[in-house]
């Protein structure tokens, strides 16, 4: 029972991080949409101009001024959950593997 106890725990947590890492990255993505909209003219297909550093440096302040992540936290909360998701991978398939004894 205990195993099987285990292997749900390790199910639930690993589902958390699979979703958690979806909503990051739909978040992100429906964010470079916006951007992408704001900074194209009206009715151009043409790719909007690139943006300064100096103006996505403000923006970033602006993001960490309302508590929201910046896109590099972004990323490095995806790369962590990638890390999360592969160690949850190996303690499933350690808690699954039989023991010599068994």
């Amino acid at each position: 029972m205990a195993k099987s106890s285990a292997d749900k725990q390790l199910g639930i947590v690993r589902s958390a991080a699979v979703i958690s890492l979806g909503l990051v990255a739909l978040a992100g993505s429906i964010a470079a949409s916006l951007f992408r909209r704001m900074t194209a003219p009206a009715g151009s297909t043409t790719p909007a101009p690139q943006i300064s550093k100096l103006v996505m440096d403000e923006w970033e302040a602006d993001l960490a001024r309302l508590n929201l992540p910046t896109r590099g936290e972004v990323e490095a909360m995806q790369h962590q959950l990638a890390e999360l998701e592969a160690q949850i991978d190996q303690l499933v398939q350690h808690t699954s593997q039989p023991k010599a004894g068994d």
